[in-house]
Order: structure tokens, then C-alpha cells, then sequence
């Protein structure tokens, strides 16, 4: 989105029936740092995110210094299915067609009991 971030939670409750996914903006965040070169610019920005569980359920935080954290998203309610639980994962979508920036880099994952 231009020069800006956006986190986005993403879900699809009923995806072994073929729902659709949803898409929900959580914030629309400015860049921490951008590259000097000509050839490919890029921005970046440091982001922390958290997943607390309790009660089967998925509550979703995050943070831009990794100590102030921000209750975002919607709560997902894990459910048994083909199995008992809910995934997680990232991905990074550059809306430009014409440009090849985009990408997401972690830097480590903790999970915890």
C-alpha cells in the first residue's frame, strides 16, 4: 500500500467445506526504515505478534517495539474438525503487480504451553 504497512488477519472458518476466506485489517502501520538504493527500493518495518490461547480460544496481539502489545483481530474459537486446533502462518502481498518487493522475514517464533 504505497509507503505504508498493512496487517491483515485472515481466516477461513469452514475451509474443509470451501468457504471463502475473510479478511480483516487490524492496522495500517508506517515504515521504520527505508533502503537508500535506486535500483529496488523497499521499506520496512519491525512488527512483534503474539497468540494467546484460552479456553480453545485464539486471542491476537501486536506490537512495533515488542513491549506494548495491542489486543487486534478476532478472537477465533478452535473447534475439533479432521483435527483439534487452528493454524497460523505468514505472508507478505505486495499490491503492485509491477514491482517484486514484498516479503516477510522472522526473525524467530516462540510457542509456549
Amino acid at each position: 500500500m504505497g509507503d505504508k504497512f498493512q496487517l491483515v488477519q485472515m481466516t477461513c472458518k469452514g475451509a474443509d467445506k470451501g468457504k471463502a476466506q475473510t479478511e480483516n485489517i487490524i492496522a495500517t502501520l508506517k515504515p521504520t526504515e527505508a533502503d537508500c538504493i535506486m535500483y529496488h527500493p523497499a521499506i520496512h518495518e519491525d512488527i512483534y505478534l503474539r497468540l494467546h490461547v484460552s479456553q480453545s480460544k485464539l486471542h491476537f496481539a501486536y506490537s512495533t517495539n515488542g513491549r506494548d502489545f495491542m489486543e487486534c483481530g478476532e478472537e477465533f474459537q478452535m473447534k475439533e474438525g479432521k483435527w483439534i486446533g487452528a493454524k497460523f502462518g505468514f505472508l507478505s502481498v505486495e499490491s503492485d503487480l509491477q514491482c517484486d518487493r514484498g516479503w516477510v522475514e522472522a526473525d524467530w517464533i516462540r510457542i509456549t504451553p
